[in-house]
């Protein structure tokens, strides 16, 4: 903008001057001045990034009534207007999507909006260096008025623009069409970079408005160029095997013929070959569909027509596809011998040729040029012509498409996952996931499976104290070392709350199942829950849990007295977590930073998720938590933890109640009372289940004669 006021100011007084030489001086000495003032100010304006330029004011400007606006950086900045929170439109610069040069030779800057269809909804020029612009002669508005002719098109539907009215900017043509085309070939870029427009075939389309720099071997290297190195001796077989003698002069191993054959149809192949100006004027054109090859060669022989504008087609050289068979058409046929590719040699023939979008062409499939060579003087003889077919390949860099459309086309390797050697391609994000961890899941599922079956069994197992102990501490140190610190699949009441949101708000699940461990473990909590109560998950399959009783454990070793809670007062401890786990839950519905906050009561992310690497307060809380747990078994299990309370109150109705009882058990005998770590048996032997762990102590004692009290009253039988 900046570049268009100095421009204007240096121009405008020029016109009140007489043509003398003098005057004449001044006017040439003030446009440089202003053409070169304008340049650098300008220049360090349009290389500033797109957030930069793009202000609010302009952004409204081009699309009224946006309320956000989202910059996607990339090769190429593109700004997306949202309104009501939908994409409504695309917002970019011409001078980032197609480079343009205008009169001068230099760049320019024109905002454009792109609605989402593909209409072109407006522009606006920022910057420029076209020194007849401006003037009393040719205004910004003039060109604005005629810019605006592309108003309301949409480049998916009709890429060729209407008819052009020039009167207004006759004496700027050159500068008004290269703003024109900016803005058309902008809008394509950016309507196939959004996928509005598009010529897939089979789910792969042409790269086309990514560009990187390749030299002339370099494109030969990634086989984006293919070269065909026919030589005397391959020829004369060629011949010799269609029953024709051919007199070639030279050696077998001298070239005959050298063919380049590339698809110029990507921005890193076209634009290196032809040049930005050339690549940027096929672009801007091009229909959906269309694309252009180049065919070049070094040698004598002559497959170009004479004069190829005097006959309708290449007589020597033709495309083939499958069952297509394509004839170059000369009137899609662009000569050319040298090239912008740096290091490209001189040819001696060749050219661009377009293919049009009614051709049937498949880019992104193998196809050939089928070169007919012919023998002698005997043109048109089909004894003395024999044909070749010379294959070509797009490189699979040049080719965009999901990988399972790219395996199929034979561009990319298929690769295999899992177990079951699944197609890596074919599975969603959160199955590869899953696929992924495919053995940590199946030694999650043995886990599962041994707790289910001591569960099931507990009956029998009890009945080997030594045995039951060996299996639970196991248990135990697998649950704490491999699911909780290695796998980390540590059940939290955030995960249980985004559950039942998720549940009843009817909201993708997607983003939960990228965690398998965590999913399968909490569908195994929930059906256990409905079986056996609450137990299961934090007796067996707890981290933290399995860390406390572990540590009491190590205690009970090093003669650490244990603290007996009088029973009120444990009654009274036990509500501290219900009102914790209530708490945390109203703190959900109003914030969920409030509620990640009130979750560090539970010291789960501190001691198992990041094995105690956190800042000295939190450590300091969990550690006192386990510190108070060698004195009073649990201690957080039973008074603090509100994923406990939840299970609790979710466990409340469970099916199965296989803990064994007598008539004997609170009265007299309070033996399992006692032995019961956590606390809950009350004194007239009824188990409180929304406090039991399952930890099956009290089934040692019960199947113990040698401890169990009842054992000796022989008159009464087992209750159970």
């Amino acid at each position: 903008m900046f570049a268009r006021n100095l421009l204007c100011t240096s121009i405008s007084p020029l016109i009140f001057f007489r043509p003398s030489t003098a005057n004449v001086f001044r006017v040439v000495l003030l446009v440089a001045i202003g053409v070169v003032g304008g340049r650098a100010s300008a220049l360090a304006a349009m290389e500033d990034p797109l957030a930069k330029r793009l202000s609010p004011q302009i952004a409204r400007e081009l699309v009224p009534l946006l309320d956000g606006l989202q910059i996607l950086e990339g090769e190429m900045a593109v700004a997306i207007a949202e309104r009501d929170g939908n994409n409504v439109a695309y917002i970019f610069s011409t001078h980032e999507a197609v480079s343009p040069a205008g009169y001068s030779g230099q760049s320019f800057d024109v905002m454009v909006a792109l609605r989402v269809d593909g209409t072109i909804l407006g522009h606006l020029i920022l910057e420029h260096r076209e020194p007849l612009i401006g003037t009393h002669q040719v205004t910004i508005g003039d060109v604005d008025q005629f810019l605006g002719q592309l108003h309301g098109l949409n480049v998916a539907v009709e890429r060729r623009a209407p008819f052009r009215h020039m009167d207004g900017v006759s004496g700027a043509t050159i500068s008004a069409n290269a703003m024109w085309d900016a803005v058309m070939g902008s809008a394509v870029v950016v309507g196939y970079m959004m996928g509005i427009i598009s010529d897939e075939v089979g789910g792969l389309s042409i790269e086309r408005f990514s560009f990187s720099a390749r030299t002339w071997d370099e494109l030969i290297s990634d086989s984006s160029i293919k070269i065909h190195r026919l030589t005397n001796g391959l020829v004369r077989e060629a011949f010799i095997e269609a029953g024709v003698y051919p007199e070639l002069d030279g050696e077998d191993e001298e070239d005959f013929l050298t063919l380049y054959i590339a698809l110029a149809t990507p921005p890193s192949v076209g634009r290196n070959l032809f040049g930005p100006k050339v690549f940027r004027k096929i672009s801007q054109g091009a229909m959906p569909g269309e694309h252009h090859l180049l065919i070049a060669s070094t040698g004598g022989y002559s497959w170009v027509p004479r004069n190829p504008y005097l006959v309708d087609i290449f007589d020597r050289v033709k495309l083939v596809q499958g069952n297509l068979i394509l004839a170059l058409e000369t009137k899609n046929f662009y000569p050319a011998r040298r090239y912008a590719a740096q290091g490209s040699p001189k040819l001696s023939q060749g050219g661009r040729f377009l293919i049009p979008a009614e051709a049937g062409f498949d880019p992104t499939q193998e196809w050939a040029l089928q070169f007919t060579l012919i023998a002698g003087k005997g043109e048109g003889d089909p004894a003395k012509q024999v044909g070749m077919s010379l294959p070509y390949r797009i490189p699979p860099h040049h080719v965009v498409g999901s990988e399972e459309a790219l395996e199929n086309a034979g561009l990319k390797e298929i690769s295999y996952i899992g177990i079951g050697k699944w197609r890596r391609s074919m599975l969603s994000d959160w199955q590869i996931a899953w696929a992924s961890k495919q053995w940590e899941i199946l030694g999650l599922l043995s886990l599962l499976a041994l707790v289910t079956l001591v569960l099931c069994f507990h009956q029998y197992l009890t009945r080997h104290r030594q045995l039951y102990r060996f299996l639970r501490c196991t248990i135990l140190l697998v649950t704490l070392i491999w699911l909780g610190w290695i796998v980390g699949a540590q059940l939290t009441i955030l995960s249980v709350i985004n559950y039942f949101r998720l549940f009843f708000s009817g909201t993708s699940w997607a983003s939960v199942l990228f965690d398998p461990l965590l999913i399968i473990l909490s569908g195994y909590v929930a059906i256990t829950l409905v079986v056996w109560g609450r137990g299961v998950f934090c007796g067996w399959l707890c981290p933290f849990g399995a860390l406390q009783e572990l540590l009491a454990q190590l205690g009970r070793l090093l003669s650490i007295p244990r603290m007996m809670v009088p029973k009120p007062l444990q009654k009274r401890g036990h509500l501290v977590k219900y009102f914790a786990a209530g708490g945390i839950i109203i703190l959900t519905i109003f914030s969920a930073e409030w509620a990640a906050l009130s979750a560090e009561v539970e010291p789960f992310k501190t001691a198992i998720s990041l094995h105690f690497g956190r800042s000295w307060p939190y450590v300091l809380y969990a550690l006192a938590l386990l510190s108070t747990g060698l004195f009073i078994e649990r201690f957080f299990c039973r008074y603090l933890c509100p994923l406990g309370a939840l299970l609790a109150v979710g466990g409340r109705f469970h099916f199965f109640n296989t803990l064994l009882r007598r008539f004997e058990c609170g009265n007299p005998c309070h033996l399992c009372e006692r032995s019961c770590p956590i606390g809950a048996i009350e004194a007239d032997g009824e188990i409180n289940m929304h406090e039991c762990h399952q930890c099956l102590d009290c089934q040692i004692e019960y199947h113990d004669p040698a401890r169990c009290p009842a054992f000796s009253f022989a008159s009464k039988p087992p209750d159970n």
